[in-house]
């Protein structure tokens, strides 16, 4: 369900229903990083990126495709590509639970 209210635009749905799953298997990285997106959408970002690190100790693997949730703000200028609103919403990881 946190999928489809990301999907939807439903950030603060989305962090409640990934917040649950996270309660009931917190070492799922898919749940987590979709957690962290939808902190950053909600605007959130201290939290989103204190997310974001726990998933990178996990999983370094993850650290540039969701590089924008390492910052803090929404304000500093990159040249990363996933901070296009657009292709952000496309990055949606997916758990089989």
């Amino acid at each position: 369900m946190g999928n489809v209210y990301l999907l939807n635009k439903a950030y603060a749905q989305a962090v409640d229903f990934y917040g649950r799953a996270l309660a009931q298997k917190s070492d799922d990285v898919n749940s987590r990083i979709n957690y962290a997106r939808a902190l950053y959408e909600m605007g959130d970002y201290t939290n989103a990126s204190e997310a974001y690190k726990l998933v990178v100790s996990i999983n370094p693997g993850l650290a540039l495709r969701y590089g924008y949730l390492a910052r803090a703000t929404d304000s500093v200028e990159t040249t990363r590509r996933s901070w296009d609103t657009g292709e952000r919403t496309e990055l949606n990881a997916w758990s089989v639970d």
